[in-house]
């Protein structure tokens, strides 16, 4: 997840790690300056009305469109989850997925993250069909995604796709669970993916997947 956290951050503030830059309109820009300032100082009211404030006013702004308020709503999650608030954290986190669905396919990179961030936010509060559902987001096609990203973005990619096993075992769904676990694998070794961590969490899972005491979603 921290790979995960680490792309997204890098992807949203200056169009690294293989995502296009995200040109936003100037208002949500300032807003999203003051939300971020707010939030990275642990002002988390503070950091949550600046996201309020910027989405409100963008609602009359025929320059916003709904994908460019998701940066505020992410930020506007993580002081919720700052805070300790997880349930609206998660909600949050679930609309900003939802609006930069919207987003064009240049951003497909950052419709993915979104979504996998929502998925593990809702995960965290046991919300597992809601999960599920971003996470269906996150990995759809994921596939022709991976061969033609860079080798950060095809790891994360990656990690995403352990996510959604990790997911699914949670769930109880070990046969959705092994054969999205048999994908991973089948991309590590197309791919020379050689990332200890990575390596090491697909083992884990093995593991888990083998184990006999998890049943069989019905």
């Amino acid at each position: 997840m921290r790979r995960l956290v680490v792309t997204l951050a890098l992807a949203l503030q200056v169009g690294a790690a293989g995502a296009a830059p995200m040109d936003l309109p100037e208002s949500i820009r300032t807003a999203l300056a003051s939300a971020r300032a707010a939030q990275k100082e642990h002002r988390n009211l503070d950091a949550i009305e600046s996201g309020r404030a910027g989405i409100a006013r963008s609602i009359a702004n025929p320059d916003v469109r709904t994908w460019h308020v998701a940066p505020l709503l992410r930020t506007m999650a993580e002081a919720y989850e700052q805070a300790g608030a997880m349930r609206l954290a998660a909600r949050a986190m679930t609309i900003a997925s939802l609006a930069i669905q919207k987003a064009p396919d240049k951003h497909d990179d950052l419709r993915r993250w979104f979504a996998a961030e929502a998925a593990q936010k809702l995960r965290r509060v046991g919300a597992l069909d809601e999960a599920r559902k971003q996470m269906d987001y996150a990995v759809r096609d994921i596939v022709s995604f991976v061969d033609r990203a860079d080798k950060v973005v095809r790891e994360t990619a990656i990690e995403t796709l352990l996510d959604d096993v990790e997911l699914s075992l949670e769930a109880n769904d070990r046969r959705m669970a092994q054969a999205t676990l048999a994908l991973v694998r089948h991309l590590m070794v197309v791919h020379d993916t050689s990332d200890p961590d990575l390596l090491a969490r697909c083992g884990e899972l093995l593991e888990r997947t083998n184990d006999v005491d998890i049943p069989d979603a019905h």
